[in-house]
């Protein structure tokens, strides 16, 4: 689940793709629109650099049809804390390819991963 803050100062809920992952994405847009969800995260389960444009047309304009929003790109790209600064440079060049999915799909945020590891694991070295 996705907490908004909405025009009107209220909270708005969005409907998360965890659950969907081993679902299509139509699975996933169904249900937020059958359960009234304003928005969804979409993941990078669906929606990831390489689809074809036609494909991710079809799902932008499914949640526009739908009367959703994308609230979130969740992408599993990062890891910065635990790479190399060549394997981060990579990972940086991928998530400029989810910043432009994401403005192709309005989305109003991108969720990044700073590093694959509970905080209260991650060694010094991943802080600094």
């Amino acid at each position: 689940m996705v907490l908004r803050l909405g025009e009107k100062g209220m909270f708005e809920l969005g409907l998360s793709g965890q659950m969907f992952d081993d679902r299509p994405v139509w699975d996933h847009l169904d249900a937020a629109t059958r359960f009234g969800y304003r928005c969804v995260e979409l993941r990078s389960t669906h929606v990831k650099p390489g689809i074809p444009e036609e494909e991710l047309a079809k799902i932008r304009s499914t949640i526009e049809d739908s009367g959703l929003y994308t609230s979130c790109l969740s992408c599993f790209v990062g890891n910065y804390g635990l790479c190399s600064d060549e394997e981060c440079e990579r990972a940086f060049e991928t998530f400029k390819q989810y910043v432009e999915l994401a403005c192709f799909l309005n989305s109003e945020m991108i969720r990044i991963w700073p590093a694959w590891q509970e905080s209260s694991s991650a060694p010094e070295s991943v802080w600094a």
